[in-house]
């Protein structure tokens, strides 16, 4: 022990008192720095091929704002709208890599992911909103475990309402319909056997290149709903629609389940469910906004009558019935089937379960 030792040993010895006060303090406890502290703030980027002034876009921008507000500027939602961030296909390639976190999808990019999905691409296989919120209803939960699945976290559907033909030329029966070069998404196999059942000539296309494709007549013949042909323009170069409810269109805002996993669970509750209420919110605009686009379309309306119509829903029927066990079950489409007989004038829809949301007024346009 050297000096210094034996002096401190003295002291404590001949003062009782410091002696206690020194073995009770505690000794100071080791300082570690957490090289990964968790952090305060969340960013989730998502993407949509719908413009930023659109139902769609403005929707998701009153969504980033909510979420912003609630979380106290812990999570924030950055946009990026307009196919900023390229097709679907690329999207979902970004989304995979971590470029990405979440998007909204299309039905025809889901239903390769999940293949079950497609069967609501089918035509002609609901006729009314009533029939058709009761379906998805009941069979959204199955899609939303098949997702997760496959490691995507459901946010929100997103209905877009029934497509109408369109085309150069007025088109009544399927007779009409015949040779028609028929805008097809890349990769959706159930589009392109239209050829088979309708006898067009099925034309795939990225979403950037039909308007281009519809002025130089290399595409003459499209389905889509009708605030899609009037937001991309679609409706320009064509000069009839037939007023016919062919297909449901919709798809789903997704996450990965790894970036919604590395949210605490508070933030992760807020995103789902204010997500979900955007999602609803969404619906009921684009149907209002069709309803109000129908009373004058801009161009020459086609109302099949009853014997078109009829030629119609056999076409499909065929269709239907064919794909069954091809692309989906046969048990899924007779599901569906009878869950459709089970609709009725009281089923709810959609406005009307958007109602009972809590904290739907957080989303409501004044």
């Amino acid at each position: 022990m050297d000096a210094r030792g034996i002096f401190l040993f003295i002291l404590l010895i001949s003062s009782p008192a410091l002696a206690q006060e020194a073995a009770l303090k505690p000794a100071p406890s080791p300082q570690f720095s957490n090289p990964n502290p968790p952090p305060s703030h969340y960013t989730i980027k998502l993407a949509t091929t719908d413009p930023a002034d659109s139902v769609v876009g403005k929707t998701l921008s009153t969504l980033a704002n909510a979420l912003q507000s609630e979380s106290q500027e812990g999570l924030e939602l950055v946009l990026y709208p307009a196919g900023t961030m390229g097709d679907e296909d690329v999207v979902l390639s970004k989304m995979r890599t971590g470029q990405l976190s979440a998007a909204l999808l299309s039905s025809g990019t889901l239903a390769k992911i999940v293949p079950d999905i497609r069967v609501l691409e089918l035509p002609m296989l609901f006729k009314d909103y009533k029939t058709l919120d009761y379906v998805l209803l009941k069979l959204f939960p199955q899609f939303e475990q098949q997702l997760d699945q496959q490691g995507l976290v459901l946010l929100g559907w997103v209905d877009r309402g029934f497509t109408q033909i369109f085309s150069n030329q007025a088109i009544r029966s399927t007779d009409d319909l015949k040779g028609k070069r028929w805008w097809v998404e890349p990769g959706d196999p159930l589009s392109e056997e239209m050829g088979d059942f309708f006898g067009v000539s099925p034309t795939p296309l990225a979403r950037a290149s039909v308007l281009l494709s519809l002025h130089a007549h290399t595409t003459d013949a499209l389905n889509c709903p009708p605030i899609d042909a009037d937001q991309l323009q679609w409706d320009d170069p064509m000069s009839s629609m037939t007023q016919i409810s062919f297909a449901d269109s919709f798809g789903a805002v997704v996450i990965e389940k790894a970036d919604f996993m590395r949210l605490p669970a508070d933030l992760r509750i807020l995103l789902k469910h204010h997500s979900r209420t955007a999602a609803e919110l969404i619906v009921t605009k684009l149907r209002m906004q069709t309803a109000h686009w129908l009373e004058q379309p801009p161009l020459s309306v086609v109302n099949p009558g009853p014997q078109e119509a009829a030629e119609w829903e056999q076409v499909a029927l065929k269709m239907r019935k064919a794909a069954a066990g091809k692309y989906f079950s046969q048990g899924l489409l007779d599901q569906i089937e009878q869950w459709k007989s089970e609709a009725s004038p009281a089923t709810p829809t959609n406005l009307q379960r958007l109602s009972s949301v809590p904290s739907a007024g957080l989303l409501l346009p004044h």
